[in-house]
Parts: C-alpha cells; sequence; structure tokens
C-alpha cells in the first residue's frame, strides 16, 4: 500500500521535500549566517574607526610635546571586540608626575591607569609592583 501511494505520489513527495529544504535554507540563513555577518561588518567598521582614533590620539600626543609634557610610552591601541572598547594605551611624564594610562577611545573613559611622581624620592615603596601591575593588567585588555 505504501509502495503503490508513493509510486502515485512522487512528484508531490518530491516537492514537498524541496519545499522543506528551501524552508530550511532560509530559517539557517537569516537566524544564524545573516546576524554573523551583521556582527562582522560592525566588528570591521569599529576596527577602522578606532584605529583612525588611535593615529589621531597619537599625533596629538606627539605635538603635545610644547605644550609642557612629553609623551614618553609605547603607543599602542586596537579594538577589544569583547569589550566593544577602542583601547588606547599612552603616558606622559610632566614636571609633577609620570602617568601611564589606557583609555577607551570612543567614550574617552580612562579604563586603567598608574600615576607616580617624578620625584624618585617621593614614590611608593612598592612602585616597582605598581607598575608591573599596569603592564600586566593593559596587556591582558589587548589580548583578543
Amino acid at each position: 500500500m505504501m509502495k503503490k501511494f508513493i509510486a502515485k505520489n512522487w512528484f508531490k513527495l518530491g516537492i514537498l521535500l524541496f519545499l522543506i529544504a528551501i524552508i530550511l535554507f532560509g530559517v539557517y540563513f537569516f537566524a544564524v549566517f545573516k546576524p554573523r555577518e551583521d556582527a562582522q561588518i560592525i566588528i570591521n567598521q569599529n576596527v577602522t574607526r578606532c584605529n583612525e582614533l588611535g593615529i589621531k590620539r597619537y599625533k596629538d600626543e606627539s605635538t603635545a610635546t610644547t605644550l609642557g609634557y612629553v609623551a614618553y610610552t609605547d603607543h599602542q591601541y586596537a579594538y577589544n571586540a569583547k569589550l566593544g572598547e577602542c583601547l588606547y594605551k599612552g603616558g606622559y611624564r610632566d614636571l609633577i608626575n609620570v602617568k601611564n594610562y589606557v583609555i577607551d577611545l570612543f567614550t574617552n573613559e580612562e579604563v586603567l591607569s598608574f600615576t607616580a611622581s617624578t620625584d624618585s624620592s617621593r614614590w611608593p615603596s612598592d612602585y616597582n609592583i605598581q607598575s608591573a601591575k599596569f603592564d600586566t593588567e593593559s596587556s591582558e585588555l589587548f589580548k583578543n
């Protein structure tokens, strides 16, 4: 009986299977593939914007040496997709302080910082520990 049904309706069953395959493909495309593609486009746009902001900030800090302080650290910038932040690591030395920092260039908020006096006699006793802690934490932020 089943063989007769299949033999009689093979064309209808083929069309039904074809429609099911089309529906499954559509669900996969719109529920899985398209959102991933859109997310990657947004990440790429943020990376480009972050690079532009990082270059601008670096140029601004490089010219700031004439404004009373010296930018002295290795500057680093990168987009952190996990945090959704454009991180910029920099630092400067003026007559009073040495400051290292990491800021989010999208919001201009400080994410991490370390400040010490330029007078070595006033440095905290744990200066090296604090400095190393800053270096470790900032390195973790730049890992994607």
